[in-house]
């Protein structure tokens, strides 16, 4: 009976151990909020009335975007165009050891929902 329990303490702390550093590996962020800023947060065919704005270097404007396929994509606002937003996901390193920027373009079709912090 005691081997039993042991056993089924000893399973339950390895799946605890292997299972939390998986589940904590989506929260990570490669940019977060210097300061608690309040969003501004626009649905659906609001997202279709944002000006162009932007350039092609990420800005220090963070951005939260859903998309109807459930997809939700975080980084620093790049650019706003008339049909989609580009943002940053944060830099990568390439094969040949040079840093590089992973950039995201989401058309403004797709998107349900767009929080930035300007």
């Amino acid at each position: 009976m005691t081997t039993r329990v042991l056993m089924i303490a000893l399973t339950m702390s390895v799946l605890a151990c292997v299972a939390l550093p998986t589940l904590a590996a989506g929260v990570y962020r490669p940019y977060f909020l210097a300061c608690d800023v309040e969003p501004s947060v626009y649905i659906w065919k609001e997202v279709f009335f944002l000006k162009p704005w932007g350039s092609n270097s990420p800005s220090t404007s963070y951005v939260e975007v859903s998309t109807w396929k459930g997809t939700k994509y975080c980084g620093r606002l790049v650019k706003i165009s008339e049909y989609e937003i580009a943002l940053s996901e944060g830099y990568g390193t390439r094969r040949s050891g040079q840093k590089a920027q992973d950039q995201v373009v989401v058309p403004k079709k797709d998107i349900i929902m767009a929080k930035i912090y300007w």
